[in-house]
């Protein structure tokens, strides 16, 4: 298994390869997962980065995240007590 910070260093150059870098707004990354130390370790691993990161622990509050906010990328957890995370 590869360490975290290798797999955010593999993730930000495919997201720098996907998006357009001229474009002023700022990339927003949306993380869905109901373990609070997932989304901390989210959090962590682009706090220096230039991404805006928004995090939900459901569905129902990712919902709210985009109904609000532009979201460029989506990652989520699959196995949620309530929920699957592609539904």
């Amino acid at each position: 298994m590869k360490p975290l910070r290798q797999i955010a260093q593999n993730l930000r150059s495919e997201i720098d390869l996907i998006l357009p870098t001229a474009n002023t707004d700022k990339i927003t990354l949306l993380y869905i997962d109901d373990e609070p130390l997932n989304l901390r370790a989210f959090k962590g691993v682009f706090r220096r980065s230039n991404f805006n990161i928004l995090t939900a622990t459901n569905l129902e509050d990712a919902f709210k995240l985009l109904s609000t906010n532009k979201v460029h990328i989506l990652f989520t957890d699959y196995e949620m007590p309530i929920t699957k995370g592609d539904e």
